[in-house]
């Protein structure tokens, strides 16, 4: 009777017809059986999280703040109702009875059957949140003056929206910093300051920041006095002209010249004086102006950053040919590979030669740091006699290709993805602690609001705790975001967080101290314990305030890319590139599947699940990048016509995504677009025609513009139709570029992708010599192709086609008259290859 009861609640909160109550109804007993077992089970907690998704949508939920009524003196009441708690609360407690569900010990049977009525029941719960929600959003910008002034920026407006409610959805809350992070990645742009007056009333950020606080009370949380005024000083500086130029001009340049070099002095200083037994000084008013005036040449002369970019590719391949290919061709010649696997040879090598390669390095490191000779001998000796043993058996020998396979796969790592990857881990890590943190106190925010049914006594009791709690609440924030987590976090702490140590430290030792002790009469000791904590403390804020102005430059209209960018897909942070990628912290996709392959190897169903759910989350993410990204410019544009073409499908595969679009009229015949990471390299292509085969001409060029866009945004590298128009030969795609083989198949080329403009082919191997063309690169690669902000504008405002964009040349449809132009003009006159 009680689980009918709780059926019928159900069914009434998330707005169930009665066969749904009924299904409901049937699939409930099964976590009674296992509920009853063991103190607070897992599938009593999920009934618990069932049961308080009806109560929360039965209540009415208020807040009791004092202290917003003191501070806007009496205009908000004391006891606000919060509108949109129900929907918010019903959200939270639906997705943690799914996370439940995957724990539950339950039969597979019963656990499919609750999970088919669970998720589609969080599917409807998070759309009405949206849809409750969305209004207000819409509203707020539009009175603050947030409004699109052309298509691709009607387009960015409604992603604004949907990342706002993302979050919503995501957490129930919404704060300033995740305002000013979805307006700062967004197309969108606030425009310059006005003047004085919207300098002290606040720019648009800062009265939407006023405004969510009330459409969205309880939702959105307004943000801290700190952060106001950070905005306002950041608009003076990054949303004005006199401020940009001293920006661009003056501090970035030279400041950032000083942050260096007293950062390299922090690095190289400590070894250097222990090894050599002098102190080295990297600043001086020379070295400022030098370094700072190069950075500024560097940001502002585009010739200079060319010939710049070209003096470190010139490097690098000296470097390369020296080191790598010069070493690779003598090892390759018929007479050296002969000595190499001689049985000589390979007795020598193993028994004396490896083990003095690996012995020597340490041996000079121990003699350079000071150590005794005799010691150093002796530890050389050992060592040399340790490694001729281990390396000449059977366990030495696996344990030596064991080492050597790590080293090679930690190399190429280092080349390609470690130190990026090991900066977004860090920063993520910190970024889900301090979320955490922020989940916490909101927490304790909830547990404070006034629920009908409670008595006078419990207002008046939270009433008082709200006002403790909000000042306790500041200050964690104030300290956590200001003084404690820029300290301990590595990316915010050097070198800005290094270098203000420095700046402060004759301030706060020297002179606070005794500050304290003749204004205030504190002791000696009291007063030098305040002046080293903040000494130890206040260098944060330094570099809490620069991290925050990176993402204020983004802002503004004014400091807007100039072409169309990456962006992020879904939760993880991710470029479709990196999704697909695996790296230190990147290829969320081939891990799940790595993952979910453990997982069921092993039978472990719940971890499995887990990791589907995960895979499910990433459909998701990239389902909403089309339709935010492609679906609504399809929408907005009058360039094509106004079809509801929609997302179908997402498929998931290792290294692809498939995206399925289906158009109304032409139902089962769906166009297909893919994006595969092969060899480091992301590969866009249109997988299947579909009904863009049978699309008049004028919509069809449209297309193309709209999926140049779209594969700008996902950082697309090749395309693949490009290739097979500008190739005439089989290929494949390797790491250092393009593997042909013409003819008969005999032959084998490399185009290296990382070339200049022309891409000449290099034989690899041939029987007999072949007649290969030369290729232009910038036509080739999509990635070298950029798509401008006013190209992009301009092409939707009069409905132009592709080659508004992306000039003549790039093939992005397949068809014979496309590729016929660009055989025509992707190739360069043939030349034989070396």
């Amino acid at each position: 009777a009680e689980l009918d009861r709780l059926a019928r609640r159900l069914a009434v909160a998330l707005g169930l017809d009665r066969d749904a109550e009924r299904a409901w109804s049937s699939a409930l007993p099964a976590l009674m059986g296992r509920a009853r077992l063991g103190i607070w089970a897992i599938e009593a907690r999920l009934l618990y999280d069932l049961q308080n998704a009806c109560i929360d949508h039965e209540r009415q939920i208020s807040t009791v703040d004092l202290v917003e009524w003191a501070l806007t003196l009496g205009r908000r009441p004391i006891r606000r109702a919060l509108p949109h708690q129900r929907e918010v609360r019903l959200v939270r407690h639906l997705r943690a009875a799914g996370r439940r569900l995957r724990s539950a010990r339950l039969a597979d049977a019963d656990r499919d059957r609750l999970a088919a009525l669970l998720h589609p029941a969080l599917e409807a719960a998070e759309a009405r949140l949206r849809d409750r929600t969305r209004p207000a959003v819409e509203r707020t910008l539009d009175e603050v003056g947030l409004v699109p002034g052309n298509t691709p920026e009607r387009v960015a407006r409604r992603k604004l929206v949907e990342e706002l409610l993302d979050r919503v959805v995501a957490g129930g809350y919404l704060t300033m910093g995740d305002l000013r992070d979805a307006l700062s990645r967004n197309q969108l742009k606030l425009p310059d300051l006005a003047g004085p007056v919207e300098f002290v009333r606040g720019d648009r950020l800062l009265k939407a920041n006023r405004r969510l606080a009330v459409a969205l009370d309880g939702v959105y949380r307004r943000g801290e006095v700190y952060l106001r005024w950070l905005q306002r000083f950041s608009a003076a500086a990054f949303g004005t002209r006199f401020g940009r130029f001293l920006t661009l001009y003056l501090a970035l340049p030279y400041g950032g010249a000083y942050v260096t070099l007293e950062g390299l002095q922090h690095i190289i200083g400590p070894p250097w004086q222990y090894l050599f037994g002098t102190k080295i000084h990297l600043y001086s008013t020379t070295a400022l102006l030098v370094l700072g005036t190069i950075t500024l040449g560097l940001l502002h002369v585009a010739r200079l950053r060319a010939w710049a970019w070209q003096g470190l590719r010139w490097t690098y391949r000296v470097l390369r040919t020296v080191f790598v290919a010069w070493p690779r061709w003598m090892l390759n010649r018929p007479w050296v590979r002969r000595v190499l696997e001689s049985a000589v040879f390979r007795i020598a090598w193993r028994s004396v030669l490896e083990p003095l390669l690996l012995t020597m390095p340490l041996w000079a490191a121990l003699r350079l740091a000071g150590t005794d000779r005799l010691a150093a001998d002796r530890f050389g000796v050992g060592l040399f006699l340790a490694l001729c043993l281990l390396f000449n058996t059977r366990s030495g020998r696996d344990l030596q290709e064991i080492t050597t396979d790590a080293l090679v796969w930690f190399g190429h790592r280092l080349a390609t993805d470690l130190l990026p990857g090991l900066f977004r881990l860090v920063m993520e890590t910190f970024d889900r602690l301090l979320d955490g943190l922020d989940r916490l106190l909101y927490t304790v925010d909830e547990w404070l609001r006034f629920r009908s049914g409670e008595g006078p006594v419990t207002l008046a009791a939270k009433a008082a705790l709200g006002v403790a709690w909000f000042v306790v609440a500041y200050v964690v924030r104030f300290c956590v975001n200001l003084l404690i987590e820029p300290q301990v976090n590595p990316i915010k702490h050097f070198p800005v967080v290094t270098v203000a140590h420095k700046l402060t430290l004759p301030f706060m030792m020297g002179i606070l101290p005794g500050v304290l002790t003749g204004t205030f009469g504190l002791g000696r000791g009291t007063a030098t314990g305040i002046a080293g904590a903040a000494q130890l403390l206040v260098p944060g804020v330094f570099g809490f305030l620069v991290w925050e102005l990176k993402e204020n430059w983004r802002l503004y209209e004014a400091n807007r890319p100039a072409t169309l960018r990456p962006v992020i897909i879904g939760a993880h942070g991710e470029t479709m590139g990196r999704l697909l990628r695996p790296g230190l912290h990147s290829g969320t996709v081939p891990k799940h599947f790595a993952r979910l392959r453990r997982a069921e190897r092993r039978g472990r169903a719940e971890a499995a699940l887990k990791h589907r759910e995960a895979l499910h989350h990433v459909e998701q993410a990239v389902r909403h990048f089309a339709e935010r990204e492609l679906i609504a410019l399809w929408q907005e544009s009058h360039c094509l016509d106004q079809a509801r073409i929609a997302v179908d499908r997402v498929e998931l595969a290792t290294n692809r995504v498939r995206i399925e679009l289906a158009h109304p009229d032409y139902p089962g015949a769906d166009l297909v677009l893919a994006f595969e990471e092969q060899s480091g390299w992301l590969l866009a292509t249109l997988a299947e025609l579909g009904w863009l085969a049978i699309l008049p001409d004028a919509p069809r060029r449209s297309l193309a513009t709209a999926l140049a866009g779209l594969y700008k945004l996902a950082g697309v590298d090749l395309v693949r139709e490009q290739l097979t128009a500008s190739l005439s030969a089989p290929y494949d795609i390797a790491e250092d570029g393009l593997l042909v083989w013409p003819g008969d198949l005999a032959a084998e080329a490399l185009y290296d992708l990382r070339d200049g403009a022309v891409l000449a082919p290099r034989v690899l191997d041939a029987p007999r010599p072949v007649d290969l063309p030369l290729l232009d690169a910038d036509r080739l690669i999509f990635r070298r192709r950029p798509i401008a902000w006013r190209d992009w504008v301009a092409a939707w405002d009069v409905c132009g086609p592709p080659e508004r964009v992306l000039g003549d040349g790039l093939i992005l449809l397949p068809g014979p008259e496309p590729t016929r132009a660009g055989m025509e003009s992707g190739c360069i006159p043939s030349a034989e290859g070396p």
